[in-house]
């Protein structure tokens, strides 16, 4: 670039470098979906230099795209209403000066996520590190049969922007969360996993049941078959579900 300074001396001017991408670092995961976005400031400008972001959920930025108004500084809060839960989204920024755009920085990844906590026998579960009834009657609580984790699934559904459903007839449970559905028969081995026959567990003794008034699912399979990630803290006894599962 040139710029023009003084009785007609001309020199050459170069644009600062782009800047270098903060917060939210790369691959992190968030339960927010109102935060903060975070760079390092360009190099040694000779103008002031404001910035822009820009964000979208394919990471050619083809779609899909939201783009900052003009910023000062080197952070900004994003608005309200743009982020959606259980997305991954890509962003970037740059710098701009009188004289021109940097060129756009290094793209960064987030997904925005639901963590969810439990303990077997306990009513009460985390959210997003809020506490929950797991039911509206306090006697119902995650246990452990046959070596597995069963619970009523209806909360966890829902928290996962899912719907749940039983036919009364069959005996069946429907669940269907984002592009995935999972059909259970109480007292069954087989479910259907997008309408794909599937074995529960190599052990044919877990299956869904009804206690207490209520259908009790095994979570492992329903979650890792919803596409969750699913930990297990044995001395503890502490499940950990999250959501969407880590790419």
């Amino acid at each position: 670039w040139i710029g023009t300074y003084g009785k007609g001396v001309a020199r050459l001017v170069d644009l600062p470098e782009p800047p270098i991408p903060m917060d939210p670092p790369n691959q992190a995961e968030t339960t927010k979906t109102r935060i903060m976005f975070r760079w390092s400031e360009s190099s040694y400008s000779e103008y002031p230099v404001l910035y822009k972001v820009q964000i979208s959920t394919k990471k050619d930025f083809s779609e899909n795209t939201y783009l900052s108004n003009t910023i000062s500084g080197d952070q900004w809060l994003i608005p309200d209403n743009i982020l959606q839960k259980h997305k991954t989204y890509y962003w970037r920024v740059r710098g701009e000066t009188i004289l021109g755009e940097t060129a756009w920085s290094k793209i960064y990844q987030f997904t925005i996520v639901t963590i969810i906590q439990m303990q077997i026998n306990q009513s009460q579960i985390q959210i997003n590190g809020q506490s929950q009834p797991l039911d509206k009657n306090p006697d119902v609580v995650p246990i452990l049969r046959e070596g597995r984790t069963f619970l009523p699934i209806r909360i966890i559904v829902e928290s996962w922007e899912g719907t749940i459903g039983w036919e009364n007839a069959t005996k069946k449970v429907i669940i269907q969360v984002g592009e995935h559905t999972v059909y259970m028969i109480i007292g069954q081995s087989i479910a259907y996993v997008d309408n794909v026959p599937t074995k529960i567990d190599s052990n044919n003794h877990v299956v869904p049941f009804i206690y207490n008034g209520r259908t009790m699912l095994p979570l492992r399979f329903i979650a890792e078959s919803l596409k969750a990630q699913v930990e297990w803290d044995a001395e503890t006894q502490r499940v950990t579900l999250l959501y969407p599962l880590r790419r």
